[in-house]
């Protein structure tokens, strides 16, 4: 089990492989491990970062003020990634979409 602190709040992520970044963000309805098969794959060609959401997982308690987006935003700044694809399911989707609309600045292309 895999933790990093972001803002207070422990996060649960798995990274492995590496290369070009690809970042799942779970749906509402589960956490990181409803990704375990395209991990193990991607990983093979890319450096795959997934995590859990505050709240689910192996995540912190989601308290107080937060944006599921900022919080991708500051775990990628942790990671040193400035340049991803951003992959996100259902709910999980509009997570991505957020992040690279609030910044602009840095080379992401989200996808649902």
């Amino acid at each position: 089990m895999a933790m990093i602190r972001i803002g207070g709040t422990e996060f649960g992520f798995d990274e492995a492989g590496s290369g070009p970044v690809v970042v799942l963000v779970h749906a509402g309805c589960a956490d990181r491990r409803m990704w375990d098969h395209q991990f193990r794959t991607l990983s093979e060609k890319y450096r795959v970062i997934r995590y859990d959401w505050r709240g689910y997982g192996e995540s912190g308690d989601a308290t107080g003020e937060f944006a599921h987006h900022e919080d991708l935003l500051a775990l990628l700044d942790a990671f040193e990634v400035d340049r991803a694809v951003l992959v996100g399911g259902s709910d999980g989707g509009k997570i991505p979409l957020d992040a690279a609309l609030t910044a602009p600045e840095l080379d992401f292309l989200a996808t649902l």
